[in-house]
């Protein structure tokens, strides 16, 4: 009985964040034509002070292509019904500027962290805009305990993509899904003025998370606080931005892999910075 309930929390928790910051603030980058498109990676849509950017792995950065040319990027989104709303189909957004925050030489060990510069009139209105410097203080003076709350990693695994069935609008139709994982931080650290998390999420899961996370480098890994209500029930609150996704341990078939992001420091200080600068 104890496991049930524990599980009912778990799937409770689940739904609430399906329709939060955590997926409308999402990014799925791509390329090819629009009948072939294959997944670059994931990223957050953010803003520091006035600037609207993507914050993402630099290696995913490193790939997309060079200015003048466009990207290609889908926003994916929960407001299914949002007045103005259009389908979901990807689109090319014109950005300014890739801004390298860090770029270690071994893949592994990091640091792989950057932001693309993009303009706010290219960002559906169905998408939220995620404040960098508004959190800034908070997050590095006073950040939440490890163990308090959630964390959930949100990020597009390439062997999600599937092929749907064509309709009156579409010629082809891809499918790409969005994970919202939750996990666990085995692993807090510093190096070279930037700091990890090395989580885990279990690939025998009961949703059924990817074998390989190839399309997730670039997402966001979130920490969000959990609340009791007057009637008891357990409701997922403040979610707070705290680490980028960009390399994946293999371990073995029978045991959980290991996923390496940046943390908050690396994101509230590092990349702040490296903007400013």
């Amino acid at each position: 009985m104890e496991n049930e309930a524990r599980q009912k929390v778990i799937d409770s928790i689940a739904r609430q964040l399906q329709y939060s910051i955590l997926s409308d603030s999402s990014v799925i980058f791509l390329q090819g034509n629009e009948s072939d498109e294959k997944i670059l990676g994931s990223g957050t849509l953010v803003s520091i002070g006035d600037t609207t950017a993507i914050l993402t792995a630099d290696h995913v950065l490193e790939a997309l292509p060079g200015l003048p040319e466009p990207v290609r990027v889908l926003f994916p989104t929960s407001f299914y019904d949002f007045p103005g709303s259009t389908p979901r189909t990807s689109k090319a957004i014109e950005y300014s500027a890739k801004k390298r925050i860090g770029r270690g030489t071994d893949e592994a060990t990091g640091p792989d962290l950057g932001l693309l510069i993009v303009h706010e009139r290219d960002i559906p209105p169905t998408k939220t805009i995620y404040s960098l410097t508004k959190h800034r203080s908070r997050v590095l003076a006073d950040p939440r305990p490890n163990d308090v709350g959630v964390w959930v990693l949100v990020g597009a695994p390439a062997e999600w993509t599937a092929c749907g069935e064509p309709d009156a609008r579409y010629v082809a139709v891809n499918q790409q899904r969005v994970l919202m994982g939750l996990t666990d931080v085995n692993r807090e650290f510093e190096q070279d003025d930037f700091d990890y998390l090395d989580i885990t999420l279990g690939s025998n899961s009961r949703y059924g998370p990817p074998v390989c996370f190839g399309g997730c480098s670039g997402g966001g890994l979130w920490h969000v606080d959990l609340k009791k209500t007057v009637r008891g029930d357990i409701i997922a609150v403040d979610p707070i931005l705290s680490g980028v996704v960009f390399y994946q341990f293999y371990l073995s078939p029978d045991r959980d892999g290991m996923i390496r992001c940046h943390g908050r420091k690396s994101i509230y200080q590092r990349v702040i910075q490296a903007f400013q600068n």
